[in-house]
This record gives C-alpha cells, structure tokens and sequence, in this order.
C-alpha cells in the first residue's frame, strides 16, 4: 500500500471513528450526507491498526495533512489534562492517570517514530517501482521461465539420446550441446 492510500485510508477511518453526533456535525459542514452505521468503522479501525501494528497506524494517524480531522480525533478520544495531569478517554469518577514515567516514554517513542518516517522516506520505501525495474523483473521472469523449460526439453531429448542411434543420436547430440550453450547464458544472465 503506498503512502498517500494509506494516509487515505486512516484519514476516512478516523473521521469514522468519531461519535455519530461528532460525524454527523463535520460532514454536514462539507455538504455531505451522514449515515448511521455506527460500529462499522470501529472495526475497520481495529482492523487496520492489527495489519499495520502501533507505530504504522500512528505514523498513518500522524501523516493526516488536515488539521480539523486531527482536532476532530482528539476530541474523540477526550485528551484533557487537570492539575498538571493528563487524561484521556471518558471522563468518570476514577479518572486514567497518566505518570510522569509514562509521558518520557511516550516522548522518546515519539522521538522513534519521528527517526523511523525520516528513514523510511530516505529509503524510498513507499515510492513504486519504476517502470524500468517493473521491467527488468519481467525480462527475469521470462528468463527464468525459458531457462525451466529448456531444462524440459533438455530432459527430454537425453531420453531420445538414450534409444536413438547412428546419424539421430548425432543430430540429437548436436540440439543438446546447443541448448547447453543457452542454459549456461540463462544461467549467467539469472547470476
């Protein structure tokens, strides 16, 4: 999956993942008509995060150009920080305190994941392969392919060259050594 569909992909997801009213209230701003589906794109979402693990699925969620989605999600999941603490997720009487411990590690993930996009992007992993190398890959595959077959047909004949005898088996002979020839240029192009 290239970069731009996956970034697609989790940008439609989490837009999905709000709360119908959420949903409902930024896509009647686009012009566009809501329907309830609601637990469908939950799925989807955890679908996804279990195909692509945590640090793609955040790096996905961290690519999203439009900061009203970002903001729409971060409402969602209801970050909320109160004497000096942060919180996420419902608020209720037993609030999810976050330690001390647990914001330095978030950070140096952060950091990681920060370190693994700029590495993925200098290694062109999401970039598609060029038209040339797609094909180079196809000139191999028939290589390949012919090389399988010729060994067939190679196979073949030293059966023949086994019964026949007098000017076939010398015929036969000569059709062997010329397909020895091209086995070995198959052999040498494949490396």
């Amino acid at each position: 999956m290239k970069k731009s569909e996956l970034t697609s992909f989790v940008k439609e997801e989490i837009i999905s993942a709000l709360t119908y009213d959420e949903y409902k209230e930024l896509f009647s701003k686009r012009g566009v008509e809501v329907k309830e589906q609601l637990g469908v794109s939950r799925k989807k979402l955890s679908d996804f995060y279990l195909s692509v693990g945590g640090r793609d699925f955040a790096a996905a969620i961290m690519d999203i150009a439009d900061e009203n989605v970002l903001d729409s999600l971060v409402a969602a999941l209801n970050f909320r920080e109160k004497d000096g603490t942060s919180y996420y997720g419902p608020m209720g009487e037993q609030e999810e305190k976050i330690s001390d411990d647990d914001v330095k590690n978030q950070e140096e993930y952060n950091k990681e994941l920060e370190k693994t996009v700029k590495l993925q992007k200098q290694l062109g992993e999401d970039e598609e392969p060029s038209d040339k190398e797609i094909k180079k890959n196809k000139g191999l595959a028939k290589m390949k392919e012919e090389l399988a077959l010729l060994q067939k047909e190679m196979k073949s004949l030293v059966r023949d060259y086994k019964k026949a005898e007098g000017e076939e088996k010398q015929n036969i002979l000569k059709k062997l050594k010329d397909m020895t020839e091209r086995k070995k240029e198959l052999d040498k192009k494949l490396g």
